[in-house]
């Protein structure tokens, strides 16, 4: 997500890295294709510099967990752990 006040400033930094994206404009929230994985490194960083958030549409994976605050990453984990208290699914990811 990122807030409407900041919305052209994400699609004019995606154009200009030449990042397809797509998304709902009035809702704030964009979903950018990228082909290569080590620019997401940039892309989180410059969210965060907007006051934008890491979507959870399709969870909190291998790529995003290494970018979200620490207490996100806490209260995610205790929640899989009432559903999986062996830890034996989804080994790595958050949820």
């Amino acid at each position: 997500f990122v807030p409407l006040e900041h919305f052209a400033d994400l699609i004019y930094w995606l154009d200009n890295k030449g990042v397809p994206s797509f998304g709902s404009i009035g809702s704030g929230y964009v979903f950018p294709c990228f082909d290569d994985r080590k620019d997401l490194k940039e892309f989180y960083e410059y969210l965060k510099s907007i006051d934008g958030t890491l979507g959870k549409v399709f969870g909190y994976g291998l790529l995003k967990k290494d970018f979200l605050p620490d207490e996100r990453k806490k209260l995610l984990h205790e929640m899989k752990l009432k559903f999986d208290p062996y830890e034996i699914l989804n080994i790595g990811k958050l949820i």
